[in-house]
């Protein structure tokens, strides 16, 4: 009896008694076989998903990767980490000097983790990237800003199911002193 318990606790495929019936024999090798092979397969898929993954990572973090601008005014840093083993992240932040006195702080959080919100906040990224002209601009107002960005970002994800987006803007001015 030990040796059954052994044996049933050591995750065997199956359990064949003496004397063997090759046929049960052979059924049995065949699914394990099949079993091993479903394993290698699917090891092979989850180290390719990570492989990828890691790739989308590291481009996305170089797509956001910005340097942070160094002023007298102000002293900024960020960072910016996605959850262990998902690579991407669905956060995003953008640090734009408008004057000597004055930084626009935009920060982005898409629902979720993961894939999606990735892409969201790289749509998001795209869009800001294509407003840099007007955020620069003498007659720049957040509220205008925003209410851009937010009907693009609907008009781009329209069709999208479960996307929430959430955008805050602040104008920081250095104190005199």
């Amino acid at each position: 009896m030990d040796d059954i318990t052994k044996a049933v606790s050591s995750d065997i495929y199956g359990l064949i008694v003496k004397p063997w019936d090759v046929d049960r024999l052979t059924a049995e090798l065949d699914r394990m076989v099949t079993r091993v092979r479903g394993e290698r397969r699917r090891d092979r898929r989850e180290y390719e998903l990570e492989s990828q993954l890691k790739i989308a990572g590291e481009f996305q973090y170089r797509l956001f990767e910005r340097a942070v601008p160094v002023t007298a005014s102000f002293d900024i840093e960020v960072s910016n980490r996605p959850a262990p083993g998902i690579y991407v992240t669905g956060e995003y932040y953008e640090v734009i000097p408008l004057s000597d006195t004055h930084v626009l702080f935009l920060l982005g959080d898409a629902a979720g983790h993961g894939v999606k919100s990735a892409f969201v906040a790289t749509t998001v990224k795209a869009i800001i990237d294509d407003s840099m002209d007007r955020i620069l601009a003498e007659d720049f107002e957040i509220g205008r800003f925003l209410s851009e960005l937010n009907a693009r970002v609907m008009e781009r994800l329209s069709g999208a199911s479960e996307v929430l987006v959430s955008f805050s803007a602040a104008l920081l001015r250095a104190s005199r002193e």
